[in-house]
């Protein structure tokens, strides 16, 4: 068998590589010029065109997985209906980690919506039936400053008045609720780190509901809401 020495840009195969190289990936980590520069300065040994397809469907298979990073998304099933949650940890990481921590551990599974506030937000994820809390993870950073803002129909970390407390519970807001986010270091607000993408006729109910007084804790639903799995969507 013979094989040709031949400086790219020879042939029609190497033409289409260079082309889709310069045109289609300016959204990657390396520069479309260097991989030209690199291509034209190195002599590449190969039989035939069948070379440059298997090289740019290798690199076609290589982009495709860099570029295409999708948002996880998870499935809160309550006793009002299905909630879907995209999550954004591409700008919240620490605690789209620290939530899918209890989601793969199924501890949420059989919680309630313990605080509910018709035109600001539904929260649940601490509290059983019976109001009392759950053990947790650790407390984890505060990501108010480099997430979302608190609009309708985003799900935002729960916490103390400490600004590095939240834990498990979560809130989702009911309206647009900018005043929650990060003005400061002493205004630090509230993480927000994800969306509601289906179900938010499920938020509207739930925020609808009657609300009382339940073992010293205010706005708790008369009728427990809840809670019956939370999962990741396959």
């Amino acid at each position: 068998m013979t094989v040709n020495h031949l400086v790219p840009g020879s042939s029609p195969g190497w033409a289409a590589i260079l082309f889709y190289l310069n045109s289609s990936l300016n959204s990657l980590p390396l520069s479309p010029r260097f991989i030209h520069l690199w291509l034209r300065d190195s002599e590449i040994m190969y039989s035939s065109d069948l070379f440059c397809t298997a090289f740019l469907v290798a690199f076609l298979t290589f982009s495709s997985s860099v570029l295409a990073q999708e948002n996880p998304v998870v499935m809160i099933e309550t006793s009002k209906g299905t909630i879907k949650i995209e999550l954004r940890p591409d700008l919240t990481p620490i605690t789209v980690e620290n939530f899918l921590r209890y989601v793969d551990n199924g501890l949420y599974d059989g919680l309630i919506f313990h605080r509910v506030i018709s035109g600001f937000m539904i929260q649940g994820g601490g509290f059983k039936v019976d109001m009392t809390q759950f053990s947790t993870y650790e407390p984890i950073k505060n990501e108010a400053d480099t997430g979302l803002s608190n609009a309708r129909g985003t799900i935002s970390m729960a916490r103390t008045g400490v600004v590095d407390s939240a834990t498990s519970q979560f809130f989702i807001n009911h309206a647009d609720n900018s005043n929650l986010d990060y003005v400061s270091p002493s205004s630090y607000g509230y993480a927000a780190f994800g969306s509601v993408i289906e179900g938010m006729e499920v938020v509207d109910e739930i925020a609808g509901v009657q609300t009382g007084n339940q073992r010293g804790y205010q706005n708790v639903p008369l009728e427990p809401i809840s809670i019956i799995s939370v999962t990741r969507e396959e």
